[in-house]
């Protein structure tokens, strides 16, 4: 019981309660939700019952240079909204495949034995990718890699259609260098 204690609370220290809000539970649901929806709510973790609510913006507008939002909640949480007090609003879009591997990566770091002191996977990964170190040979790959790019550029420049397709975009060039300069890249 202590060791869970301790991992929750260090968990809870770290992920803002939002993260354990399980979008895909309630993608493509009305709010409020009723008899027959009710229960993908009932299923998300505690913390998220206890600490959020659904928000739906239904107005913006500024008066007298402050700037009023209306918003529209739905939630079980028993805290009342007061005026002065400070609130995040977290946009929520769902992606499928995203939301399939981060969750598949939290399950990893709960999973993961943790004393205190050290981070969770996961959580490195994302906060100290640099940690994992360089990719070894990677000077030679990248001249390689640089080689390669600029036979495509002259091919391409000759006519060469086939080439012209291979040769990359600033940003999936810049993603190939850090993928070949690093032991593990988040893209």
């Amino acid at each position: 019981m202590t060791s869970f204690l301790s991992r929750t609370l260090f968990l809870k220290a770290i992920l803002p309660v939002e993260a354990l809000f399980d979008d895909l539970a309630v993608s493509g649901y009305v709010f409020p939700l009723n008899r027959f929806t009710k229960s993908v709510w009932d299923a998300q973790p505690t913390a998220v019952q206890e600490q959020l609510v659904v928000a739906n913006i239904t107005d913006i507008k500024a008066v007298d240079r402050e700037t009023i939002v209306t918003l529209r909640i739905w939630g079980t949480w028993k805290i009342m909204l007061g005026e002065g007090s400070q609130y995040r609003l977290s946009p929520r879009l769902v992606d499928f495949n995203t939301t399939k591997v981060l969750s598949f990566l939290f399950e990893i770091d709960l999973q993961y034995e943790i004393d205190i002191d050290v981070q969770v996977p996961y959580l490195q990964l994302i906060q100290a990718p640099q940690l994992f170190g360089c990719a070894p040979l990677s000077e030679m790959s990248l001249k390689i890699e640089g080689d390669i790019q600029k036979l495509f550029r002259d091919l391409a420049d000759l006519g060469s259609e086939s080439a012209k397709s291979l040769v990359l975009k600033p940003s999936q060039h810049k993603a190939v260098q850090k993928i070949l300069t690093n032991r593990l890249s988040v893209i």
